[in-house]
């Protein structure tokens, strides 16, 4: 093989590629203007093939040819890259359907928004904002169901691990179809995130007078996830969970009577440690009138009787009729009422109360508790304990209605909920209400 006529093929092939004009190499020039390279050359031993291989290889990688061949390859590679780089984007992905119920729908791209006027395909990254005086209707891939309030705008995309929900601003109710295994409908807010199983909740999104943000999550049913600040919470049905940006979640009942409860339990213990006493347990009397009340108290443990592994049993000494039953949590507790006898099933309980804790049961028309002195005009009494202690009586009366005296003071007073709201410490206890 005739080496100076495969070289000069190899040029004459590389110059026809890039519509050169013909090779020409002047090694007396290019002696001239690489001495150092030239010396460096002459003044190698001769040595085996690989060394020779090795120095021929040194000297092509420094020689205009090479130069041009990586220049050629270069210029391929910025060729390719442009094609990928102008090439068409991947369509997004049809994550669901709206439809404007009413007033003013748009969905928004990131150029000027487009009103929807008729059901319309909802793609992945488009944000979808509900006006104020406005409804609609969103219909998830995933069969969920979005009811969003006015003045609310979000987005949905699609993720590995299903559906996510962007809420930007506003409040979204949410019917949540049951998810595949490994899968879950996900709503975020600023600094939280919450995970649906399947259920119905809702979700809002509050400014804060200072400027930050607030997220509620209300569970009508199923269980729902909240995380925010590193940490998370089950919240389960009649149980809110409120997370502040920045801050840890908290978990509540949604029912206003069982935060008061929970409420009121702390207090006791508080105002009991300051006195150096028992602790009593709470009670909230709902006056409905006559000698008839609602009365909201506290049961201990101890009043309950193992039936299975997640049933117990509870005798009260009034009609069951229409009783309810909430753990401390919050979390409202499926109740099975025949005659006078309570059957409690924990089994769905965040936080099961038996059979160490407590419950907090509502119990309505129990009888005898206030008695009629005059026209309009009733009292409630309960006796002293014989040993020192704190109990919470919270009264709740018709708004117009007027205290004439308390013993002990009342200590707090407003009106609520078109009532008058007043409690006392005593060293009391209700009159039990069960066996």
């Amino acid at each position: 093989m005739n080496q100076k006529k495969d070289e000069k093929w190899l040029d004459e092939l590389i110059f026809r590629a890039v519509d050169s004009g013909k090779l020409e190499f002047d090694a007396e020039k290019w002696k001239q203007k690489h001495p150092e390279e030239f010396k460096i050359l002459c003044s190698r031993p001769r040595q085996g093939r690989a060394t020779r291989q090795a120095a021929i290889w040194m000297f092509i990688r420094s020689s205009p040819i090479t130069k041009l061949a990586a220049a050629v390859t270069a210029a391929a590679a910025v060729i390719a890259a442009s094609l990928i780089w102008f090439s068409p984007p991947k369509p997004a992905a049809v994550v669901g359907q709206v439809s404007n119920l009413y007033g003013i729908v748009t969905l928004n791209n990131g150029g000027l928004p487009e009103k929807v006027l008729e059901t319309t395909d909802v793609l992945a990254g488009q944000w979808v904002e509900v006006l104020s005086g406005s409804r609609a209707g969103i219909l998830l891939k995933d069969q969920s169901r979005l009811s969003p309030e006015p003045r609310t705008a979000f987005q949905v995309n699609a993720r590995k691990h299903g559906l996510e929900i962007l809420l930007e601003r506003g409040a979204i109710a949410i019917e949540a179809a049951k998810q595949p295994p490994g899968k879950s409908l996900t709503i975020k807010t600023d600094g939280s995130r919450i995970r649906v199983f399947g259920t119905r909740l809702d979700v809002r999104l509050v400014r804060k007078p200072d400027g930050s943000r607030r997220t509620r999550v209300r569970v009508a049913s199923g269980s729902v996830e909240l995380q925010s600040s590193g940490k998370k919470v089950l919240l389960l049905p009649n149980t809110e969970g409120i997370a502040d940006e920045g801050q840890e979640p908290v978990r509540r009942s949604a029912n206003l009577e069982v935060s008061e409860m929970t409420r009121l339990f702390d207090k006791s213990k508080e105002l009991a440690a300051q006195s150096n006493v028992k602790a009593g347990l709470p009670v909230i009397i709902d006056f409905m009138g006559g000698s008839s009340a609602t009365v909201w108290t506290v049961v201990a443990s101890e009043k309950l009787q193992a039936a299975d592994a997640d049933r117990y049993l509870l005798r009260l000494k009034h009609p069951a009729f229409g009783v309810e039953a909430f753990t401390l949590d919050g979390a409202a507790l499926d109740v099975d009422a025949k005659g006078n006898v309570l059957q409690i099933d924990l089994a769905d309980a965040l936080e099961k109360s038996a059979p160490a804790g407590h419950l907090i049961l509502k119990i309505p028309n129990v009888q005898g508790l206030f008695r009629a002195e005059e026209e309009g005009i009733f009292q409630f009494d309960s006796p002293p304990c014989a040993a020192p202690v704190v109990t919470l009586f919270q009264f709740r009366l018709p708004e117009g209605a007027y205290v004439d005296e308390a013993s002990p003071e009342i200590i707090e007073r407003e009106k609520k909920l078109n009532k008058l709201v007043v409690t006392v410490a005593a060293n009391s206890q209700m009159p039990e209400v069960c066996y």
